[in-house]
Formats: structure tokens, sequence, C-alpha cells
């Protein structure tokens, strides 16, 4: 522990016996135990300056929530403060187990100023359907700031016991999702038209609001509808078409001392023109499979392509940065424990010359599923239903009826009864 401008900063460890998932009931024990071993024993006039870490046996790191400024008293907010923040992450963050929890922390004189809930101020609402939606611009105004990521102007506001707002903002827009139970419930965007007004807009519907007097009142309502004809468009000549697609399946196995650790089963990229595959099953291990598949991507033509991955942050980067190594030199830009991009640099036997590829995440610009995509983008090939649950390590050549209802994931039970109905016909 060392002290720097009247900070006595360090660090606390707790070692999970046996590698488990986060979840609510790890972090309050965590939470428990850092306040029993370090903040209990501080002097009443002194607060705790706070940074909680979750780290993956592979030595991965990950912040949950941000630098928070505490009390004594404030260890049940600080537990519902990182509970909310898990809340919000996606399932694949929080599908790798984890072997530590590390507190990062700083002792400093005084108190902290007391944690209160911001209430909103003169604001009125929307009722669309069953929600009521604060009518504002500003994303501080829907209710209590529980996370800020000041890099992608991210708000995660907490609006009502398990009701949270995911605010995106951007060039004069905001993107909002509000999720319930882990789950998003609805999404609009608000837009802003001049310093007095801005437009709403959810599904087909638009919502013009006007300042007055402090409060924004509604001035115009409109329904789009689809029109009968198609302008045609000459395609901007200057858009980048290096672009490659990526995506991981894996499926879960038992290690060593019954430790359930994710397993690749599949990796599939696409071009524009030619798309790959490649299944476990046609190679010795997924390492195996994965450096093919990066060696068949490595080639001169595919020099400065952006190839992008879907949740590259929080999952398929852990599968690929280990391999990524030995074909090149890894360039990783990672904010706050998050794996931003990868830059790979690599030679060509041929013509001894050095070319560089990139690795993006791109749910780092679309905030929203691969099917939701799908649908926004009006895709004609959408993402088809498959029961991930029902993949492991034995049936990876299954042939035969399909799997029962419990094997997929979201998906209803008419969904699921349609899908057997047309495997049927097949």
């Amino acid at each position: 522990m060392k002290n720097n401008k009247n900070v006595h900063w360090g660090f606390y460890s707790i070692n999970i016996n046996k590698p488990s998932i986060i979840s609510n009931s790890l972090i309050k024990m965590a939470i428990n135990d850092f306040w029993s071993n370090i903040v209990n024993k501080m002097k009443d006039d002194k607060h705790i300056i706070v940074l909680f870490r979750i780290v993956y046996p592979n030595d991965i790191y990950n912040t949950l929530g941000q630098l928070k400024r505490l009390n004594k008293n404030d260890k049940n907010y600080y537990i519902s403060y990182i509970n909310d923040i898990l809340s919000i992450k996606n399932n694949e963050y929080k599908s790798l187990p984890i072997n530590k929890i590390i507190v990062n922390y700083g002792v400093r004189d005084g108190l902290a100023s007391k944690k209160e809930t911001i209430k909103p101020k003169n604001i009125i609402f929307h009722r669309y359907k069953n929600y009521k939606l604060p009518i504002t611009i500003n994303p501080l105004e829907y209710g209590n700031l529980i996370y800020y990521d000041k890099f992608f102007k991210l708000y995660i506001i907490q609006i009502r016991p398990m009701i949270i707002a995911k605010i995106f903002c951007y060039k004069n827009r905001n993107k909002v999702d509000i999720i319930k139970s882990d789950k998003v419930i609805l999404s609009y965007e608000d837009k802003v038209i001049n310093s007095n007004s801005f437009e709403r807009i959810i599904g087909s519907n638009n919502y013009i609001y006007i300042n007055e007097n402090g409060q924004y009142k509604l001035d115009l309502f409109s329904v789009k509808k689809p029109v009968r004809f198609i302008e045609t468009k000459k395609l901007d000549e200057k858009l980048n078409d290096k672009i490659i697609t990526l995506d991981i399946e894996t499926y879960d196995k038992n290690g060593e001392q019954g430790i359930t650790q994710k397993h690749v089963y599949n990796l599939s990229w696409y071009d524009g023109i030619k798309s790959m595959s490649y299944y476990i099953t046609e190679y010795n291990n997924q390492q195996e499979l994965i450096s093919k598949a990066i060696s068949d991507l490595t080639k001169p033509k595919y020099h400065s392509h952006m190839i992008y991955i879907h949740n590259l942050a929080n999952f398929d980067g852990v599968f690929l940065l280990k391999e990524l190594t030995k074909h090149g030199i890894v360039d990783p830009i990672i904010h706050k424990g998050r794996i931003v991009t990868v830059s790979l640099t690599y030679s060509n036997k041929t013509d001894s010359r050095s070319y560089t590829i990139h690795f993006r995440d791109s749910y780092q610009l679309l905030l929203s599923s691969l099917g939701k995509l799908a649908i926004n983008f009006k895709v004609q090939t959408l993402k088809g239903i498959f029961p991930h649950r029902f993949v492991n390590y034995s049936n990876l050549n299954y042939i035969g009826p399909v799997p029962s209802f419990e094997y997929f994931d979201n998906i209803s039970q008419v969904d699921y009864n349609n899908y057997i109905n047309t495997f049927n016909k097949v």
C-alpha cells in the first residue's frame, strides 16, 4: 500500500475456490468480505475510492462499473450498484467462469458525498402502450445514473427497480433501449431538431416535442407508412468494401476439476463473395481449427480489410487472441478491460512484404443482437432457429429428429412448432 496525495492505495484479492460464473451471490460475498477485512477497519472519518474487477482463468480482466467514492455505511448501495451493472451485461459476458475478484481501492481522509437517487425534475411522461417514458433529451433526467462510459458516450440509468435505460448518444441522437430483467423490452431513438425541440421515433410512430417554459409538450404526431415505389440510388463510389464478417459458435464442455469451459466447434467468415466454414470434426482440436481460419485470412488480397465480429470485446476475442500471436504481430486496443480492436500484421512468404488486417467489434457500433439487426436492416436471409443448448462433444455429427423445446433459446412454443413442421416437410 502506498501514499499518494493523502490517498493510501491498495488492492484486495478474493480467490474463488472453484471457478464459477459471476453472479449476484458471488458479488455479495466478495463485497461483504472486502468490507469486513478492509472497510470496517477504517476510521469513521475516512472514505474509500473503489473499483470492482473480475479475472478469468486466462488472466483477462474485466471491470464492473466505474470508480466510486464510498463511506463505511455504503456497502448495500455498492452491492446493488455492481449487481445493476451485471444485469445489463449480455449473456456471453456471464458465460465464462472466473477464478478471482480484485477490488482496487484507496483510503482517503474525510467523508464522501451522500448517495442519493437522481429524481427527474419538471419532467412529464409519454405513455407508449404500457410503458412510461420520460419526455426529455437529457439522459440524466431519466432517473439514477449507475454507469457512464465517456469513450462511447453510453449512459446506464436506473428508472425504477428492475427497469433500466441504456442510452447511447451520438451526433445529436440518443438510441435508447429499455431493459427489464436482462431483456430489451422497448427500443426507440430521440433526435435533436434544434435547441428547443426533438423528435422521438418508436417503430413507425414519430413524435415531435417542443420546449415551452421548461417542459416538453407534444407538437406533432405522425405515423410512417410504406410507399409503393422504390427510388433507385447510385452506389457511393467511396464506400469501403474491404469488409469481412466472422462468427464463432461454441458449446460447453467439462474440463479439469469439473470446470465448465467454452469450446469452439464452428467458425465461419464471409468477404462479400466467398464464404468459408470450419467445423471441429475436420480438425484435431479447436486451436487447429482457429489457426486454419486465420491462415486463410492472412493473404495479401485481404490487406487493410476490417473483420467485424459481433461481441469481440467480451466473448470471441478470448478465443482469437492466443492464436493470432502465432501468425504475426498483434496490436490490440483495450478500453476498460474490453477489446475494442485488434490489428494483426503478417508477412507474405512470396513477396516478403508485410500486410495488416483489423479485427473489430461490430457490437460497439450496432448495439443490438444479430437477429434484431437483420430485421432492422431488412436483410432477406434472417438468422435461423438453432438448438444451441443441444450441442455437446458427443453429438457434433448428430443426425435425427428436432431436439426438444428446452434446447432452444429465445423462441416461443409457436415458433418451435412451426420449425418442426417446416423441418418435417424437407
